[in-house]
C-alpha cells in the first residue's frame, strides 16, 4: 500500500522544526520528538488519503448509476469536473508531486 511519508526535520540553534506547509510550523526540543511527530502525521495523512479515496469510488460509481438520469448538461459537466479535479489531486499527493 501506498503511504505519505513525511521526513524533513530542520535544525536550528539546538532546536529541531518541522514545516508542514506555510502556516503549521513545529518547533521541538529533540529530534526523537520532531521524528515522532512527523511519525504520528504521515499515518494519519496516510488514514485520511484512504478515506478519501474510499469516498472518492463510491461517489464515482453513484455518479454512474445516475448518469443517464441527469438530464442538466452543466449539472453532469460539473460533476464530471469536481470528479475529475479529485481523481487529479490525489495523483499528485501519491506521486510527491505536491
Amino acid at each position: 500500500m501506498l503511504k505519505i511519508y513525511l521526513e524533513k526535520i530542520q535544525r536550528e540553534k539546538g532546536k529541531y522544526r518541522v514545516f508542514l506547509d506555510g502556516e503549521n510550523k513545529y518547533l521541538f526540543n529533540n529530534l526523537r520528538k520532531a521524528s515522532d511527530f512527523l511519525t504520528l502525521v504521515s499515518r494519519r495523512l496516510t488514514d485520511s488519503l484512504v478515506f478519501i479515496n474510499e469516498e472518492y469510488s463510491t461517489v464515482e460509481a453513484m455518479y454512474r448509476q445516475y448518469f443517464f438520469i441527469i438530464e442538466d448538461f452543466k449539472t453532469r459537466w460539473s460533476l464530471e469536473s469536481s470528479l475529475e479535479f479529485l481523481r487529479s489531486k490525489i495523483s499528485l499527493i501519491l506521486s510527491g508531486q505536491e
